[in-house]
């Protein structure tokens, strides 16, 4: 049998009083797939932390690092971390809890009591959590959607492993990156063909689209056949050029998302084959 005063055997993600560490353990949770089941809002006066369940047993503690009931981080953090739970499905409940488990919580340092009080305590009625949400409308105005809380990140384990090297660099050089990635897919494709030399979209309409062309997808029609040569031909003429011949500014969000648009043209020249 569990001792009720034993230290409970759960995880904290967090820091105690530093709203901004709690919002990106949250976050950071959310985006790892953590399969999240449910949420409880501990609140102590206008002090806040989260216990989230991942299954029926085994939670994760989130410092107290939320507040209430005045304009400024913490309760903009607050709304933040409700809103991202609530648009993506976690149902949350909130529950009244005393300073002692909130001071514990916040020191690493529940006991198995703690967590059997919070399970058996009544949520509160009627729910007001959402007006931890409501009241701070600058977040609401400013960050109406989930993913406006997210960090523009690389999805690594979709790279494909010839452009692996430059996904690691992205952060760092966005451009280079993709410029790289652009040049280094024509030479793939110059030598599979025996084209050397050929760039652009001479190389793709040999390589994928004109009658005869040099590589084929097995099992795909030929209206798909030339809808995906039309990807490699648009997607060279609506970025690769204008970024070559131009220097520009772009959001890291909308380099990723190019740097993606250029991974699936690899995926789909891994899938080619030679005629």
């Amino acid at each position: 049998m569990t001792a009720e005063n034993d230290l409970a055997g759960i995880e904290y993600h967090g820091l105690s009083g530093i709203t901004q560490a709690c919002v990106i353990a949250i976050i950071r949770l959310i985006q790892c797939d953590a399969w999240i089941t449910g949420a409880t809002l501990l609140t102590c006066g206008h002090q806040h932390s989260f216990l989230l369940r991942l299954d029926e047993t085994d939670y994760i503690a989130i410092k107290d690092g939320f507040t209430s009931g005045y304009s400024g981080e913490g309760p903009r953090g607050l709304a933040a971390a409700l809103l991202a739970l609530h648009e993506f499905g976690v149902a949350v409940e909130e529950v009244d809890v005393s300073r002692g488990i909130l001071d514990r919580l916040g020191r690493s340092a529940m006991t198995n009591k703690d967590i059997q009080i919070i399970e058996e305590s009544k949520a509160i009625r009627p729910t007001r959590w959402y007006d931890y949400i409501y009241d701070v409308t600058d977040a609401i105005e400013k960050k109406s959607s989930a993913n406006e809380f997210f960090p523009p990140l690389i999805p690594f384990r979709l790279i494909d492993s010839r452009i692996m090297d430059l996904a690691i660099r992205f952060q760092k050089e966005p451009d280079a990156a993709i410029m790289t990635g652009y040049r280094r897919l024509e030479q793939i494709l110059a030598s599979k063909c025996g084209l050397v030399g050929a760039v652009g979209s001479k190389l793709f309409a040999k390589a994928f689209q004109v009658d005869g062309s040099l590589l084929f997808w097995e099992g795909v029609d030929e209206g798909e056949a030339k809808g995906r040569a039309s990807l490699f031909i648009g997607a060279y003429s609506a970025f690769r050029n204008r970024r070559a011949h131009a220097e520009l500014s772009h959001r890291l969000e909308d380099d990723i998302r190019e740097f993606l648009l250029l991974n699936q043209l690899y995926v789909l020249e891994a899938s080619s084959a030679v005629r």
